[in-house]
């Protein structure tokens, strides 16, 4: 068994050991994309962990009693069995931690759940299970188990029944990813999502981490670019008057000095240089993508890029997965005003 992979090595056969985010991600390390590094605890692990506790038919035993149609019954199915994950056990945590250590062994990280039926262009399962952010190294493994259980959250499992997924089939891996302390952040579509025009890119950002647009504590700074003659046609500078910014202690909303409140948040460059990685991954995934980014110092990373699932022709309504996997717990539209749901902790709805 194979229990961590550094994110660096996957590629695009690895779907079944290390799910779709961390494939996702692996394929844009592969292909140059500048991305955050960590390791992927593999469903190897999680089977391991199933067979040692003996749970695989603790499950069963669970599920056969729900009645899907209730919700309630799904919600007490869902408490009995990540009541099961509770310890990691010793050899994992050694594992998980010596695998940090040979990347980043004094940072914070983002644990994020990577099912093998996550991330797919055929359907979106973001939303479905638990983020935990600025997880300090020694807590990560406890977090990894925590992201596990997640897996059998009531909406994960309801989500599975209706998409036709068995329940015990399929497994979930672990994206454990450094922190970015982003003093700009923000998302690029690389076709416009609601004017349907294909030839356009749309940025949007905002000083510090992306939760304080994902949030709606700012109104975020818009660029729309020409993607043909690369260059921007349009601009709106909004006020930013607060910032969310890494820290030790966690994430801390702290206000913005006036002077940078209505200061572009990216300068000509940055949005040039965000054009040309944009136009790139389209390029390179063949369709266009829904990206987020984050610039740390004078560095632009990509933290994630998915395919735009609906790109209106017509200027109506896109559904996409953009921090649907952060922030939200089901698609979400970018023309409607929405609230996330918040969780206590630390978690984010994943």
């Amino acid at each position: 068994m194979r229990a961590t992979i550094d994110l660096a090595s996957v590629d695009g056969t690895m779907l079944a050991q290390v799910g779709g985010k961390a494939a996702n991600l692996g394929r844009l390390i592969q292909a140059g994309f500048p991305v955050p590094c960590g390791v992927v605890v593999t469903v190897d692990a999680y089977d391991g962990f199933l067979a040692e506790h003996g749970l695989t038919a603790r499950i069963e035993e669970v599920l056969r009693t729900v009645d899907f149609d209730r919700e309630d019954s799904i919600e007490e199915a869902a408490r009995d069995i990540k009541e099961m994950f509770l310890e990691p056990g010793d050899k994992l945590s050694a594992d998980i931690l010596a695998a940090l250590a040979g990347v980043d062994e004094e940072g914070l990280w983002a644990v994020r759940s990577s099912a093998v039926a996550e991330d797919l262009e055929s359907a979106s399962f973001a939303g479905q299970q638990d983020t935990f952010l600025n997880v300090p190294t020694k807590d990560v493994p406890m977090h990894v188990c925590r992201c596990w259980a997640s897996y059998w959250n009531a909406r994960a499992i309801a989500y599975r029944e209706r998409a036709g997924v068995p329940q015990l089939q399929a497994g979930i891996a672990v994206v454990v990813q450094r922190m970015v302390d982003a003093r700009t952040s923000g998302i690029l579509f690389t076709s416009d999502p609601v004017g349907g025009r294909k030839d356009r890119l749309i940025i949007e950002s905002s000083w510090g981490l992306g939760e304080s647009i994902a949030s709606g504590l700012v109104s975020p700074d818009r660029f729309v670019c020409d993607k043909v003659r690369r260059r921007v046609v349009e601009s709106t500078i909004n006020r930013k008057a607060t910032a969310i910014y890494l820290s030790r202690d966690g994430s801390r909303s702290v206000p913005v000095a006036e002077r940078d409140q209505t200061r572009p948040s990216l300068t000509n460059d940055e949005v040039k240089e965000l054009m040309r990685w944009g136009r790139r991954l389209e390029e390179h995934f063949g369709s266009p993508q829904d990206v987020e980014f984050a610039l740390e110092g004078d560095d632009i990373l990509i933290l994630q890029s998915r395919p735009v699932t609906t790109l209106s022709e017509d200027g109506g309504t896109l559904w996409t997965r953009g921090y649907g996997d952060e922030y939200w717990a089901d698609v979400t539209s970018p023309p409607l005003l929405l609230r996330p749901r918040r969780a206590a902790d630390g978690v984010r709805q994943s």
